[in-house]
């Protein structure tokens, strides 16, 4: 199972940023995910389309004060393919915001593959920020810890044990105190009720989604068992419905 950045873009001012698709696409059928950070009077969450015509839903978003920092994630399921140079366009009213996208080759796709109940947010101002998933998610979903700062790129997140990118960063620079805004997060395969916590090298206003993706299930329909050791086959029991045929 394959977790690749598609990329990510910032700006300052406007209400729409587009991701640009690279040469390697977006193969379908998979996640897509969207961390938007915003700096500044954000009116959220906000929306998010792209070229293929995929529908995208919120999984989560978050706004702490002084200064005000917003964080979005947003996703798409069993997505159709985008390919190189087609757009992922975020829309939201903000001084300034930032976006990182993704995709996850592993998530269910016969319905709805966020694990609502492990939604889980958090601000404040700190070097360590900080979310644990509020329920245990199915074996093998995707952990995802969507970032927002008041930072420019140049500071540094050191990621959790387990935690990597994507979603990777991406920000503006050169603006005033407390005006620029960065995009960022890790992402890690988890079976329990992780606990997201990067640390940042200097202290900043911060906001933080955690969000668990579920797996294709790899059970068997209840009233079935596996039988057979060298060439395993499935049967259903005559208590429940009968003997083969």
């Amino acid at each position: 199972m394959a977790i690749v950045s598609i990329g990510g873009t910032s700006g300052k001012p406007g209400t729409n940023l587009a991701v640009t698709v690279g040469a390697g696409g977006v193969p379908a059928g998979v996640l897509i995910v969207v961390v938007i950070s915003c700096n500044g009077n954000a009116t959220g969450p906000g929306t998010t389309t792209d070229s293929a015509g995929n529908t995208y839903h919120d999984a989560g978003d978050a706004t702490g004060q002084s200064p005000i920092v917003t964080i979005g994630v947003q996703y798409a399921f069993n997505a159709s393919a985008l390919t190189n140079g087609q757009t992922i366009t975020t829309s939201y009213t903000s001084q300034t915001y930032a976006v990182s996208a993704f995709y996850w080759d592993g998530a269910q796709t016969s319905s709805d593959p966020l694990v609502s109940a492990a939604g889980v947010t958090a601000t404040g101002t700190s070097t360590t920020p900080s979310v644990t998933l509020n329920a245990t998610p199915p074996a093998n979903s995707l952990c995802v810890g969507g970032l927002a700062l008041d930072a420019t790129t140049s500071d540094t997140i050191t990621q959790p044990g387990g935690f990597a990118t994507p979603p990777n960063v991406f920000g503006t620079s050169g603006g005033t105190a407390n005006t620029n805004s960065t995009a960022g997060g890790g992402t890690r395969i988890v079976s329990t009720a992780a606990t997201y916590n990067p640390t940042l090298a200097n202290s900043h206003g911060w906001a933080l989604v955690g969000v668990a993706f579920r797996p294709p299930s790899t059970a068997v329909p209840w009233g079935w068992e596996v039988v057979g050791t060298q060439n395993p086959y499935v049967k259903m029991p005559a208590a429940v419905g009968g003997s083969p045929t």
